[in-house]
């Protein structure tokens, strides 16, 4: 017996959705990698897909940090350290171990509770995004 798309059961589809602003969610890592930047390809950003594991419903949650070159450290020291910032924040908040340095690979799977924020975009409609991570209790 094969399996044919007039064979789906159109019921089972459920509506995404995103949470309300200020929701605080366990989130997981389902991507990770390191992508040219699109403004500037010779920069990388780590971008990352989280889901919701509670609620199948709610719609990926996307985040691009940028990894700062070695060279911004010497052209642009501000900016360096708020990057630098940005991804100590994420890998405390999942609790990330840096010792050995880090595989984008072994990210996949990892939780986090995380406060996030709701918005709209013009392309793809409401959208939420991390606000920021909650220490592990």
């Amino acid at each position: 017996m094969t399996n044919s798309l007039l064979d789906l059961n159109m019921d089972d589809a459920q509506e995404m959705k995103t949470l309300a602003n200020d929701s605080e969610v366990e989130i997981q890592i389902s991507t990770a990698e390191v992508v040219p930047n699109k403004s500037d390809p010779s920069r990388n950003n780590l971008a990352l897909t989280f889901t919701v594991p509670s609620d199948i419903t709610v719609d990926d949650i996307k985040l691009w940090l940028p990894i700062p070159p070695a060279a911004l450290k010497e052209e642009d020291p501000k900016k360096y350290n708020k990057q630098l910032l940005r991804i100590k924040d994420f890998y405390e908040g999942f609790g990330v171990d840096t010792s050995r340095g880090v595989d984008p690979v072994d990210l996949i799977g990892l939780t986090a509770y995380a406060i996030l924020g709701e918005s709209e975009d013009p392309n793809y409609g409401m959208q939420n995004f991390v606000r920021r991570y909650v220490k592990k209790r």
